[in-house]
């Protein structure tokens, strides 16, 4: 199943980072991210991680902020956009293609902050994804979760459908 979601993930993803990018995601720009800059709060010189980091517009905001930050996403696709990103406007931003239920790569009780911004409702792990935000956070370290309330989310199943 996580590959069939990668596949489609990675196949959407031209037109997630135009929509993105070209101003047009209305409810990220003047609801949601602005509710995830507050619950985050202040990062300057603060290791942050943020878990399903797409293409990295939230990663870039908490880099210009003074975070030291570390963008994960299982989209090969999204993890290029954020790089090439990177790389024209250098902001000092770590990228790793990696599934958020799976972060052996990260040492353990490294991080100050970590956050899972309209994400976690596509991990299909969410609990492992929990666990392993829990692993890396330092003591005393915070998780901001910010997804879509279940009551708002359509879902389809068997043509029908079940939810929103």
């Amino acid at each position: 199943m996580d590959e069939i979601v990668r596949k489609q993930w990675n196949e959407a993803a031209g037109s997630f980072i135009g929509f993105v990018r070209n101003g047009k995601n209305y409810y990220s720009e003047y609801m949601n991210l602005p509710a995830l800059v507050r619950a985050v709060g202040e990062v300057r010189g603060k290791r942050v991680l943020d878990m399903g980091c797409g293409e990295g517009s939230s990663t870039r905001i908490f880099a210009e902020a003074g975070a030291e930050i570390t963008g994960i996403d299982f989209s090969e696709v999204m993890i290029k956009a954020a790089v090439e990103e990177e790389e024209r406007n250098p902001l000092g931003i770590r990228y790793i293609i990696a599934d958020a239920a799976n972060l052996i790569m990260l040492e353990s009780g490294s991080f100050d902050i970590a956050f899972c911004y309209m994400a976690i409702m596509d991990i299909a792990d969410f609990e492992r994804a929990i666990a392993e935000a829990a692993r890396v956070l330092k003591r005393g370290g915070r998780l901001v979760i910010v997804m879509v309330h279940p009551c708002f989310d359509t879902r389809f199943m068997d043509g029908r459908m079940v939810g929103g």
